[in-house]
């Protein structure tokens, strides 16, 4: 992403970043616009396949790029679906994006005192 930023102006990516002080805003929609008809060169562009913007998918990517760790109910809450596991495998394992998980171990309401993984 740092790369599509700094060379915006001879990538073809200017129209989906907006400078304000030292931020750097994206155009969710033309940024995947522009990805679907890039043409890439690099090994790691062309590795990587872009969903559309306005897919489940596409929108747990958006998320990701942003830089946020997302849970099934940071997903919920932003796409109306609790799903998150089939969009990570369609990244994973079709579309070749590497995406790390992070087990959290957590407290239940079961008598047992069991802990969940999550």
């Amino acid at each position: 992403m740092r790369h599509l930023i700094f060379n915006q102006k001879t990538n073809g990516f200017a129209s989906a970043f907006k400078r304000v002080g030292r931020r750097v805003l994206i155009d969710e929609a033309e940024f995947f616009r522009l990805c679907r008809k890039a043409k890439p060169r690099g090994q790691v562009m062309n590795a990587l396949i872009f969903p559309r913007a306005d897919t489940l998918t596409g929108r747990a990517l958006a998320l990701m790029l942003q830089g946020q760790k997302i849970t099934h109910r940071d997903f919920q809450n932003h796409s109306a679906s609790y799903r998150l596991s089939s969009p990570i495998e369609v990244l994973r394992n079709r579309q070749g994006w590497l995406i790390a998980d992070e087990w959290l171990d957590g407290p239940t309401t079961d008598k047992t005192g069991r802990r969940a993984k999550f």
